[in-house]
């Protein structure tokens, strides 16, 4: 979700300052823990800026896993998601999950068996 726009934290902020967290909240339509975050975010920063995602995400798939799959579906195009899991947890030593692995093939435009028969 998208944080609310600027203009609009600072009227709540100015708004909190004359009014209580519940009153504020009802008048602007948003949620008590919301004021009272953005009351807290200005106490600690000085500003009602919303803060930097500090989220950094690796990849568990590899460039070089990517370019694996790639050559291993087009030699065994019938491989389902589970044995291309097997497989890279062989050659790689990484775990992946079900969902990584179909994001992975999405990513890289690549089909894969959906049925065990």
């Amino acid at each position: 979700m998208k944080p609310y726009s600027y203009d609009l934290r600072v009227k709540v902020l100015h708004y909190s300052f004359t009014h209580s967290i519940l009153d504020t909240a009802t008048t602007f339509g948003i949620g008590t823990n919301t004021v009272f975050l953005l009351k807290k975010l200005y106490d600690e920063t000085g500003d009602v800026q919303p803060r930097k995602s500090q989220r950094i995400y690796e990849r568990l798939i590899t460039t070089e896993g990517e370019t694996f799959l790639q050559a291993l579906i087009l030699t065994e195009p019938d491989l389902s998601i589970n044995d291309l899991r097997n497989t890279y947890e062989e050659k790689f030593g990484v775990y992946v999950s079900h969902g990584t692995m179909v994001n992975a093939l999405k990513r890289l435009n690549l089909t894969y068996k959906k049925k065990f028969c």
